[in-house]
């Protein structure tokens, strides 16, 4: 009897993860037709790409991982369709800001899933919250990221908080 008891936490535990995992990936596959999304991913910092890249490559989400704004712009006309951007607003060859002006001119449904990461309350970051994009300030839930990107996805392209 004692052995039973033991196993049913056990078992329950392993059952809440199966629930999770398939939910997960339900949730993650609404709405598309690939079977996998992908998203540019801008950071000039190494080690911020890689948590990033990881932790949404394990919700099924693939990254295009650069480090600036000519790698960006390469990769966006390299990756065909991407469900959208998170960009640093800060970068070694020039401003997340600059590259949303790019995709605006260039790729413009793009230009309308763009989320940007501020290391907070910079003159760019005033001026991107001015054009209605998101900002995730560092550091930021990477939930908030996968839920945003789901969103892009399943063709929502608002920013969070906006009313139907």
């Amino acid at each position: 009897m004692g052995r039973v008891a033991e196993d049913r936490p056990r078992l329950s535990e392993k059952i809440a993860r199966w629930r999770w995992a398939s939910f997960r990936t339900s949730f993650l596959n609404l709405g598309r037709d690939e079977g996998f999304v992908a998203i540019l991913h801008v950071e000039d910092h190494a080690a911020t790409r890689d948590v990033v890249r990881q932790a949404l490559k394990a919700s099924g989400i693939a990254v295009v991982s650069v480090d600036g704004v000519g790698a960006a712009k390469r990769a966006v006309a390299e990756s065909g369709d991407l469900a959208g951007a998170l960009v640093d607003l800060r970068l070694r060859d020039g401003s997340g800001l600059e590259l949303y002006e790019w995709l605006a001119a260039h790729h413009p449904a793009l230009s309308t899933r763009v989320a940007f990461v501020s290391g907070g309350g910079t003159e760019l970051a005033r001026r991107v919250a001015a054009i209605g994009r998101p900002v995730l300030e560092k550091p930021f839930e990477l939930a908030e990221l996968v839920r945003l990107v789901v969103r892009w996805e399943n063709g929502d392209d608002r920013p969070p908080g906006t009313a139907d």
